[in-house]
């Protein structure tokens, strides 16, 4: 008898311990800290870009009738997701006509559809463009044909370099567009049923040391020389290459698709002081256009650039009439198409993250599903911060500066409800903010270390963030402070009033002079029934117009919005009434602080 009621005063005590509140410091001790050091450097980063100027897909976008929205959607700043990068196809004579049809005849008549994406991608603002050579012409090769591998005759290399060095000075006398880069082989371990050619390390080698560079070098062409481009996230192919250093001089860019593998760290290409560019990736056997695909993305991008150090980020198609996720932009006829999610989220890195930026030191996962990234550019003090979320709950931490001052952050975000939205600024207050990013998200963070904040701070009279009834004049019956927090959706705030009741409900505040408030409300998919109203003498009251900035998703369908009036408050307020009434559930809205001047 005496063991079990030791038992049960055991029970007794543990209950008590759980039905305790907890206070609002201990929870604020478990926000997740994170670290930006801008002196600890890493890659530079040479751009994002597709392959739109390759194959069938060059027409495709040249013949639908909204080409220049879709051009804008890929490579404008302003218009879209600022695209600095685009591949091209070194035309062999199936589907792109090739510059070299026999030995005898070199032929540089525009193809019209390439001519014409490459001319409006530049107009948008893109200076780097690459080519890749899928086949050389059938002529040169061992089976006589542009499809199902084959190989370059020995005999040609050295025309082959030549037919390389004539595309690159070609395109620039007579279609006005610079090649900065052209590479060797797609995929050249695949005897594909397309454009395809075998490539072995040995004949890699043997063709950039012998034949190609010395080949440019002879022309005076500063063109960067790409080899790799494997389907498999690789370099094994390239070993000749980095066992013999004049091989490895001809060669500038390592280049990989993203099919298969993981992204790791190229070491002897980074010993060597080579960059490294995954030229392409999509997947092939998904077919989804939606927020989750888009995250997935974002996180492909982000441990290309931070586990394998990339330098550029290319993916496969911008716009195409493809069924599965081998583009970002779907077309469905020729007036209609679907902005994939992974288009803006591809956005969130290109679009603020531009050539000769360098990424920088932070903590990478700070906590649960959330991953950062962040970049600078020294010359004009931009600081970019890239957070992924690719799980179901909101994400907070606390962000610290450790060697930078910074004024504030302009969050640009990317999920179920928006496309790099522009949310309202955060504060940088002693080199540390807090960031919060809700499920399936991708949000960039852009500052600059010389912004200066050009409003006034203000010194709120009343500043409550309801962590107790104190700060109120009076209140009617039906209000609980709520400190629950599932999936993370009240960013760590562990107490905010709410109705318990389906009624009209009220909050009065009385300030004497009342000019402006800032009330701070989470709210339960949609936001129906909040109204505030002041009075002079609290018993007429007037209602009051109020507007918020773009709502920021949280956790579990709660959205945030800071409300603040819309108009100048009526002279001699003295009296704010906060009421909640309507909407499906008592819990809908909830009141996390207000500001009163």
């Amino acid at each position: 008898m005496k063991k079990k009621k030791t038992n049960l005063n055991l029970i007794i005590a543990l209950l008590i311990c759980l039905l305790l509140p907890i206070s609002r410091v201990s929870a604020d001790t478990q926000i997740p800290q994170a670290d930006l050091k801008s002196s600890i450097e890493y890659q530079e980063i040479d751009g994002f870009g597709v392959s739109q100027s390759a194959d069938v897909y060059a027409d495709q976008i040249y013949e639908h009738n909204k080409r220049d929205e879709l051009m804008d959607l890929l490579f404008s700043d302003e218009n879209g997701i600022g695209l600095s990068i685009l591949r091209s196809e070194v035309g062999n004579g199936l589907n792109m006509p090739t510059i070299h049809p026999d030995i005898n005849t070199w032929d540089f008549t525009a193809y019209q559809p390439e001519q014409w994406v490459m001319h409006e991608a530049k107009n948008r603002g893109v200076e780097t463009f690459m080519s890749t050579v899928w086949s050389p012409p059938a002529w040169m090769k061992t089976n006589n044909r542009i499809t199902r591998g084959g190989k370059l005759k020995r005999e040609y290399y050295g025309e082959y370099a030549q037919y390389l060095a004539e595309y690159v000075k070609g395109y620039n006398l007579y279609h006005d567009i610079k090649i900065d880069a052209i590479s060797i082989a797609n995929e050249p371990e695949y005897a594909a049923s397309w454009q395809s050619n075998l490539w072995s390390g040995e004949d890699f080698r043997l063709f950039v040391k012998d034949y190609l560079k010395p080949t440019f070098e002879r022309e005076n062409l500063d063109t960067k020389i790409i080899v790799g481009e494997e389907a498999t996230f690789s370099d094994k192919r390239l070993k000749s290459i980095y066992s013999d250093q004049q091989a490895l001089d001809s060669v500038d860019i390592i280049g990989t698709h993203y099919y298969h593998g993981k992204p790791y760290f190229f070491e002897q290409a980074k010993i060597n002081d080579k960059k490294v560019w995954v030229t392409e990736t999509s997947e092939t056997m998904l077919s989804d256009t939606g927020f989750k695909d888009g995250v997935n993305w974002s996180k492909n991008i982000h441990d290309t650039l931070t586990k394998a150090d990339a330098n550029a980020f290319v993916f496969w198609l911008g716009a195409a009439y493809k069924n599965n996720n081998e583009s970002l932009i779907r077309l469905t006829d020729k007036n209609n198409y679907i902005d994939a999610k992974r288009l803006y989220s591809m956005g969130n890195y290109s679009k603020f993250i531009k050539p000769g930026f360098k990424r920088i030191g932070v903590t990478e996962n700070p906590t649960g599903n959330l991953y950062l990234s962040a970049y600078k550019n020294e010359n004009t003090g931009d600081i970019v911060i890239v957070a992924v979320n690719n799980g179901q709950n909101n994400e907070s931490i606390d962000l610290t500066f450790d060697d930078i001052d910074m004024q504030k952050l302009t969050p640009y975000v990317t999920n179920s409800k928006y496309n790099l939205e522009k949310l309202p600024d955060l504060i940088v207050n002693d080199r540390s903010v807090r960031l919060n990013v809700s499920g399936y998200t991708t949000a960039t963070f852009v500052g600059n270390i010389f912004d200066q904040i050009s409003e006034e701070s203000i010194d709120y009279r009343i500043d409550d963030n309801l962590d107790d009834w104190s700060k109120i004049s009076y209140r009617s019956d039906n209000w609980y402070l709520d400190s629950h927090n599932p999936y993370n959706g009240f960013d760590h705030d562990y107490s905010r009033a709410r109705r318990t009741k389906k009624t009209s409900e009220y909050i009065v505040y009385k300030l004497d002079d009342l000019t402006d408030f800032r009330a701070s409300i989470y709210y339960y998919k949609v936001l129906d029934g909040l109204r505030f109203e002041v009075s002079e003498d609290g018993e007429n009251w007037e209602q009051v117009d109020y507007q918020y900035d773009s709502p920021r998703l949280t956790g579990g369908y709660w959205e945030y919005i800071n409300v603040y009036p819309s108009n100048q408050l009526p002279e001699g307020t003295n009296y704010l009434k906060i009421i909640f009434e309507q909407g499906d559930r008592r819990w809908d809205k909830q009141l996390s602080s207000i500001k009163i001047n």
